[in-house]
């Protein structure tokens, strides 16, 4: 029976003691999903949780223990969520971008929300940095291609990069609030995490598949011959007493 996590990304506790938000942490963790085998994955978490925990008071050195442990079952969590099967992905990363888009804005409303898209803008920049040439190589749906002026994956993770500056930009204009950029934000981010799924699948088949060993054939020792671990002793009185053979 598979461990259940101790944190759901689908009902992140908006709440916790630490105060950290469900979009910074899955857009930090969906980066270490995606990692090419050049970085190092150790310092890239071990660098997410530095940034998580640089705004926190911890009272001691098991409270910070705790709240790394909860950055760490969030990221296995963001991990599971791009490696499990799941015919319901395309549904639930709209619920999931949902669910962080709101985060943002409850955690400081537009200002939250600005953050959230500044870090969206950064993760695609980041994609296209590690995987440009194969997002190229990818082309897009029939109904895209005839409705946008966009041609592969690539073109569509630098478009949408735009779209998050442009949406900071009008958000940060003077009376304009959180909630009417909140749809618009959703769209960013559920792009995200479909373009990192995306991300995800050229870095599997770029991982290099464990070599199988070759089989090692055993040669049998009689019962009566030496033993071959150099005791001196017989075989059946030796390593031979163990053996699950039996002999008539």
């Amino acid at each position: 029976m598979k461990k259940k996590r101790l944190v759901d990304l689908m009902d992140f506790p908006h709440d916790n003691k630490y105060k950290i938000r469900l979009y910074e942490i899955l857009i930090l963790s969906m980066e270490g999903v995606i990692l090419p085998s050049r970085f190092n994955p150790a310092r890239h978490l071990n660098g997410m949780i530095s940034e998580l925990l640089s705004g926190i008071q911890l009272e001691d050195n098991t409270d910070a223990q705790k709240a790394a442990s909860m950055i760490m079952e969030s990221y296995n969590a963001v991990s599971d969520f791009f490696m499990s099967e799941n015919e319901n992905f395309i549904d639930d990363a709209v619920k999931l971008a949902e669910k962080a888009v709101d985060s943002a804005i409850e955690y400081q409303k537009k200002k939250g929300l600005i953050d959230l898209l500044n870090q969206c803008r950064d993760s695609f920049d980041f994609i296209l940095d590690c995987y440009e040439e194969e997002l190229a190589a990818m082309t897009l749906s029939k109904e895209v291609l005839e409705n946008h002026d966009i041609h592969n994956h690539a073109e569509m993770c630098d478009a949408l990069s735009g779209t998050a500056i442009e949406a900071v930009a009008d958000l940060s204009r003077k009376g304009e609030r959180a909630a009417y950029y909140r749809q618009i934000a959703v769209f960013i981010m559920t792009n995200l995490i479909m373009m990192n799924d995306a991300a995800n699948t050229i870095r599997l088949s770029k991982t290099p598949k464990p070599a199988s060993e070759p089989a090692v054939k055993k040669e049998k020792v009689g019962r009566n011959e030496p033993c071959p671990c150099g005791s001196g002793k017989k075989y059946k009185k030796c390593c031979g007493r163990n053996d699950k053979v039996v002999y008539l």
